[in-house]
């Protein structure tokens, strides 16, 4: 079941990736500096190499990231602004985002711990 959880998550980082790199979204909307994009970009596929190398290993260090990306949106939920959440530069923070965080954390905790 580990095993699937960091194959799931490895998928979900390496497409978040490439949408951004592709798209290239603006992230100073949420306060962020323009290279935020390209940072965050490397941090996704390092974290799906992680998962296919270790799923105990990547799915700890996923569970760290996830809970400060999950903390970030909490902090803009329905305020208008976009998270560049795979590169979807126009959908705003919503409830629903913060729900999918929750579900990737709940996965990485899978692949972490059972």
């Amino acid at each position: 079941m580990s095993r699937g959880a960091a194959l799931v998550l490895a998928v979900v980082f390496a497409w978040s990736s490439l949408t951004k790199l592709v798209t290239q979204p603006d992230m100073t909307e949420l306060g962020l500096p323009a290279t935020t994009t390209n940072a965050v970009s490397f941090v996704e596929v390092v974290l799906a190499v992680a998962l296919l190398l270790s799923s105990a290993n990547g799915g700890l260090a996923a569970l760290v990231v996830l809970a400060g990306f999950t903390t970030f949106l909490l902090r803009r939920v329905n305020r208008g602004q976009s998270c560049a959440c795979f590169g979807a530069s126009a959908a705003p923070v919503t409830w629903w985002t913060v729900g999918r965080n929750l579900v990737l954390l709940a996965l990485a905790a899978v692949a972490a711990f059972a």
